[in-house]
Order: C-alpha cells, then sequence, then structure tokens
C-alpha cells in the first residue's frame, strides 16, 4: 500500500485503472488522436501487444491489447495461457516459436485497417517489437517482414551504479535520439534497434494514467466495462518506484512487485509510447517526468510515401476481423 512505501514512492490502483475508459470502442480511433503506435512483447508462453492512439498533447487512447495465441478467458496469467505458442505451433524450437507467433500476430495488429470515429481510415505507423527474449529470432524477424518499413527492434537500458542512463550516453554517427531513447544499429544483422530507459518512461506513464479526467493528455481504456479491463489494470500496478540517487540525479527506479506479477501489458504501453516518441512527438526536456504537459506539435510523419504504400499494399483485414 502506499503508505508503506518510502517517501516519494509511487504506486497505481489495478481498480482506478480498470475504470480509466473512454466510452470507445475496441478497435476506434478517437477523433482528436492524429498517430497510432504498436508495441510487441514476445514472450515464452504468448506473445503480448498493446496499439495506442494518441494526440497533440500526448493523450492516449489504448484501442487494443491482449496476447497471442487468443485467450477465451479475460483474466489469466502468462503461465496458465491455453492456448499458448507450445500448443498452437507444435514441435518447434523456442526462437521458432517466437517467429511464427510474430508473423500470426503482425498480420492481426499491423495488418489490421482502423477507423476513426467520425470517418476516415488509420493505419499504425510505428512499431517496436522487444528483443529480450530470443532476440535473434526477433531480428530475423523484423528483417524479414512485410512490415519492417514500420518496424524496429527495441530493447530497455535501465540506468545501474555502474552505467549512465541512455540520455547521457555519447551519440555516435548516425544515430538519432529522443527523450531517453536513441535509435542505433542493433545486435543482430545491421538492423536499426530503438533503446530506451524504461524507468523514465513508466514515469511518464504514471503522470499519464492518475491525470484527472477532461483534459487531454491522459491515458485511458477503450470502452466502458470496468471487468473486461481488470487484467491490464494488474499488469500496469504490477510495478511500484522508490527513488533512486545515481551520480547525484535522483529519479524514479521501478521493480516488480515481489510476488511477481504479470507486467507484460505495462511493458507494451510504455512500447507505444516510446514509438510515437520516435515517430516525432516532442516535448521539452523533462516534461515526461510524472507531468504531462506538451510543448510542441507533432512533427510530419517519418514514413516515406514509397514505405506507406508498401505497407498499405498488404492490408487485408478489417474491422470486423477476429479479436
Amino acid at each position: 500500500k502506499q503508505d508503506e512505501l518510502e517517501a516519494g514512492s509511487k504506486e497505481l490502483n489495478p481498480a482506478t485503472l480498470s475504470t480509466r475508459f473512454n466510452g470507445v470502442e475496441r478497435f476506434m480511433v478517437p477523433s482528436e488522436s492524429t498517430r497510432l503506435t504498436a508495441f510487441i512483447d514476445p514472450g515464452l508462453h504468448v506473445h503480448w501487444y498493446c496499439v495506442v492512439a494518441w494526440n497533440e498533447s500526448y493523450g492516449g487512447s489504448i484501442v487494443d491489447y491482449g496476447c497471442w495465441p487468443r485467450q477465451n478467458r479475460s483474466f489469466f496469467m502468462a503461465e496458465d495461457a491455453r492456448p499458448n505458442l507450445a500448443s498452437e505451433y507444435g514441435n518447434l524450437t523456442p526462437s521458432q516459436l517466437v517467429f511464427a507467433g510474430l508473423q500470426d500476430l503482425s498480420k492481426e495488429i499491423l495488418g489490421r485497417v482502423y477507423f476513426r470515429q467520425g470517418g476516415g481510415e488509420v493505419h499504425i505507423e510505428r512499431c517496436l517489437v522487444d528483443s529480450g527474449y530470443e532476440s535473434k529470432a526477433v531480428y530475423q524477424w523484423v528483417r524479414q517482414s512485410a512490415y519492417a518499413p514500420i518496424t524496429h527492434v527495441s530493447k530497455g537500458f535501465a540506468r545501474t551504479t555502474t552505467s549512465h542512463g541512455i540520455s547521457e550516453w555519447k551519440p555516435r554517427p548516425g544515430e538519432r535520439t529522443g527523450y531517453h531513447w536513441r535509435l542505433t544499429m542493433g545486435e543482430e544483422s545491421r538492423v536499426r534497434c530503438v533503446q530506451f530507459d524504461p524507468d523514465m518512461w513508466k514515469s511518464f506513464l504514471y503522470g499519464a494514467l492518475t491525470t484527472p479526467p477532461g483534459g487531454t493528455n491522459g491515458i485511458y481504456l477503450f470502452g466502458k466495462s470496468q471487468s473486461a479491463h481488470a487484467m491490464i489494470g494488474h499488469h500496469l500496478a504490477a510495478e511500484y518506484s522508490t527513488p533512486a540517487t545515481i551520480r547525484g540525479k535522483t529519479f524514479d527506479k521501478w521493480q516488480v512487485r515481489p510476488h511477481r506479477p504479470d507486467n507484460h501489458l505495462l511493458d507494451c504501453l510504455v512500447g507505444a509510447a516510446v514509438a510515437v516518441s520516435v515517430q516525432g512527438l516532442r516535448w521539452e526536456s523533462g516534461a515526461l517526468q510524472g507531468q504531462v504537459t506538451p510543448t510542441t506539435k507533432l512533427a510530419p510523419s517519418r514514413m516515406s510515401s514509397g514505405a506507406r504504400k508498401h505497407i498499405q499494399a498488404g492490408r487485408r483485414i478489417s474491422i470486423g476481423g477476429a479479436a
């Protein structure tokens, strides 16, 4: 509980989080949203994902989330998923299971046509894929995928007593940097990778998920059903922060609770937020540290017209596809 944490600590309440809905139907993009990003977190049992629509104030609407393979229950633990990757694809190696799952999940979320309130189609313009598990398979999939023009490998690097935060890393030629992230060459096959500081971005989410309703810069869930969002509420509240000071700089250090609940959808929401920053949603330095105060409008999309046509040509799944 909050009163048991040290001063300056932060935690979220799962019951409160599951009531932060915006009344917009699943898969539907709110009329005020201008960008759509996604994040995929490959795992041993299932692949988790989150799709988020963003407005120019960095307010987010979670339009879809879940896992692959699809489940028949609204609340379950990752290790108890039925079906799981092994039962879905048979006798494959772990890396082959990761690749097969990414192939099918990407068709569902990156190949889907989303629709905006009031009319018009919206397409995901950037998806990050975590490389923490079976990284070689993740790099191979990103390199070979039909969605390669809008996909980057990603990896979180939390600062420690022996390593500086990403914002302090010396830039190298050809890199692009933003708020506690950099786009650089990855570990495999010359594929680019987005490296980011998860602690700083979880503090941003804490601010966005505790912003009172009525403004433009909070983060909300689709629909109107609290029971439908019970699981993501627990994932988002699976970690808490305590103040940490390293080399004279104090920040929130986030850690999973002692009973080790699933936190995969928290990671996915973090990744979707980083993805829209990579796409050009910019902030004044320091504005995301538990606050939600934008200073600039969205930069133009960085996706080339050729890449957009390539991706759109492969989209065949409509809003009525499997959920």
